[in-house]
């Protein structure tokens, strides 16, 4: 793989580098490059005893997820769903400590272990003169994979911002490492901008957007509030769009990520209907591999009128 990361990025890393908050943050950032440094099997090791383990602990975490799990996969046996539940925190364990992988550590030693689909459909995209609004999603491997997105191309990112603590900081600086500028998911103005200075920004739409945004779709059959602002922004800016997903092979030291053409006639007239397909396109992915979804998300927690939260 090969690519090379924006002047802004640089001076970017830089002025997060040298801004020094203390202690505290200069002992998460080592803790960060030991964890992400380690032999990735004992990473893997590792990780997957962190998930057990929160799975005894994090209470909150696995009520929540063992609540999406019933309300997506309604047929399963109560022991198929608990064994989906063990292999997903397990997956979000080693996730966890692959956040201090993609936060410290250069992704180019770790290039030779990740495999790209349709890496012909993001060239041709930013080889044409308008911008390409990737649409993600929020699989458990999403720190690291956008480490490797970032080999790549030269991709801007939206980003949720989540205060300014020593976390918040350090997950900034690293990610700032391999985008070219981050976005808050609030700031359409730059966004569109963005996109119609012919930038690539990848940015997730399957988070629930809370009361009073977005529309509801099917997913998993589930009506789901999700934002709808994908296929309004890319005829707006006249971008091209991509789908993508990505994944850790399991019980391996391998990534991948894939890039798919949204179907023909997309975005349509009717953002409802477009929304609607991408949650299709999502179901579908999820359906794979359902293990590395990011379970533990309140996907469900805003409903349509008359109907409660599931998660009380």
């Amino acid at each position: 793989m090969g690519g090379t990361r924006s002047a802004a990025a640089e001076t970017r890393t830089r002025q997060h580098s040298t801004g020094d908050h203390g202690a505290a943050d200069a002992a998460l950032r080592c803790a960060a490059a030991l964890l992400g440094h380690l032999p990735l099997a004992m990473q893997r090791t590792l990780g997957r005893l962190l998930g057990r383990l929160a799975l005894q602990l994090a209470s909150r975490r696995r009520i929540v997820a063992e609540r999406n799990l019933a309300l997506c996969f309604p047929d399963a046996s109560t022991e198929a769903r608990a064994r989906l539940l063990l292999r997903n925190f397990e997956a979000t364990g080693t996730a966890l400590l692959e956040c201090a992988t993609a936060w410290t550590r250069d992704p180019r030693t770790l290039a030779g272990r990740v495999d790209v689909i349709g890496a012909a459909h993001l060239e041709a995209a930013i080889a044409a003169p308008e911008g390409v609004l990737l649409i993600g999603c929020h699989f458990v491997s999403l720190e690291l994979c956008g480490a490797f997105l970032g080999l790549l191309a030269d991709v801007d990112a939206v980003e949720r911002r989540g205060g300014d603590g020593p976390l918040e900081r350090l997950r900034r600086r690293g990610r700032a490492r391999h985008f070219g500028q981050l976005i808050d998911r609030g700031d359409v103005r730059t966004l569109l901008r963005r996109l119609r200075a012919g930038r690539c920004v990848w940015s997730a739409f399957d988070q629930d957007p809370g009361p009073g945004r977005g529309v509801f779709v099917p997913f998993f059959g589930v009506a789901t509030a999700t934002v709808d602002a994908a296929p309004r922004i890319a005829a707006i800016a006249g971008a091209r769009l991509l789908f993508l997903d990505h994944w850790r092979e399991p019980g391996t030291d391998r990534w991948t990520l894939r890039f798919r053409p949204l179907p023909a006639g997309f975005p349509s007239a009717d953002a409802r209907a477009d929304t609607a397909r991408l949650s299709k396109m999502l179901e579908a992915s999820v359906r794979e591999r359902p293990s590395q979804y990011l379970w533990a998300h309140r996907r469900f927690k805003t409903r349509p009128p008359g109907e409660s939260d599931p998660y009380r």
